[in-house]
């Protein structure tokens, strides 16, 4: 018999969680590392949709495994050979050029010299990107997870932001993430009162969807301002509790 799985249909969430891992993507794109980094939204966008697409298939496991392999092989090769601009190199040239600098690459590694080439990195990133996104999608959908379906993008926005710390504009990409993802976790909550609700047939007032969604966002834009407002170094603090001593009070 086949087995049943929970799903949310929700086109807002799965809105929001799309943009809450694109963000991510940006993210790093803007960190400027490296050129092409851009691929990894190609990459993130791509991957969730698959994995939208997963769980709303009726495969198991392992032949979601097997899909995710074989969409992998020809998804990342095909993404990777566009930072080859040149129109003279064909499909298979440039796979072979694109294989020949990842050589390259692990011989200068394995030698301990200095790699220049940022292809490697690239396709880490591409590939990171292309799971979490598969991840994300599946994890959300079949398995109703919200939790497990964040964790990796919180994790890897965190990590981005530790080791590239611009200042107030990546502070305000940081929260950007934290708004979406506050509003996705707060359109589930109301998704699952609302199924509440009607299994327990209590009325639920027409207008009810629009004023809770003005009062989400408003709390969540006002928790997030008041939070990034906060003082986080000792001569903030300071010079807080000096304007607040000499206020006429």
């Amino acid at each position: 018999m086949q087995k049943s799985f929970p799903r949310w249909r929700d086109f807002t969430a799965l809105s929001m969680l799309t943009m809450v891992l694109f963000i991510v993507a940006m993210r790093l794109v803007l960190t400027k590392w490296t050129p092409n980094l851009g691929l990894a939204e190609v990459a993130v966008f791509w991957g969730i949709l698959l994995g939208f697409i997963f769980a709303h298939s009726s495969f198991k496991k392992f032949g979601i495994f097997i899909l995710t392999l074989g969409y992998s092989l020809f998804f990342i090769p095909w993404q990777i050979t566009t930072i080859l601009k040149d129109e003279l190199y064909s499909g298979s040239e440039k796979l072979i050029e694109i294989s020949a600098r990842l050589r390259l690459t692990q011989e200068l590694y394995n030698t301990q010299q200095a790699v220049d080439d940022p292809l490697i990195f690239i396709l880490l990133a591409m590939l990171l990107f292309w799971i979490v996104g598969i991840h994300s999608g599946y994890a959300f959908l079949r398995k109703k997870n919200s939790l497990v379906a964040l964790f990796p993008s919180t994790i890897i926005i965190l990590a981005i932001q530790y080791y590239d710390n611009r200042g107030a504009s990546s502070l305000w990409i940081l929260g950007f993430y934290f708004f979406f993802l506050l509003l996705f976790l707060a359109r589930l909550d109301f998704l699952e009162n609302k199924k509440r609700c009607k299994d327990k047939k209590i009325f639920i007032i027409p207008d009810e969807k629009l004023d809770i969604n003005i009062i989400t966002f408003i709390a969540i834009a006002s928790l997030l301002l008041l939070a990034w407002n906060i003082p986080s170094t000792r001569t903030e603090w300071r010079a807080v509790s000096t304007w607040w001593q000499n206020l006429p009070i």
